[in-house]
């Protein structure tokens, strides 16, 4: 059984940081119904997930601080 932990190099962590964080951004697959609220710091919106084979997923609401 091997018990060792992998080491990474800052310059690895980093990468796969940016990479994963690529990957959440999906600001790009929401349409925007409309706005329910709307102030200096923040926003609620009534969504719909758009997929990449043309599929819709909502309404869901999103808050945007």
């Amino acid at each position: 059984m091997d018990t060792q932990t992998p080491t990474y190099s800052d310059d690895e962590l980093t990468a796969a940081l940016a990479e994963h964080l690529a990957s959440l951004d999906r600001d790009d697959s929401y349409r925007v119904e409309r706005v329910l609220k709307r102030s200096s710091v923040e926003a609620t919106e009534l969504v719909h997930f758009e997929g990449t084979g043309g599929g819709s997923l909502g309404p869901f609401v999103r808050k945007r601080i």
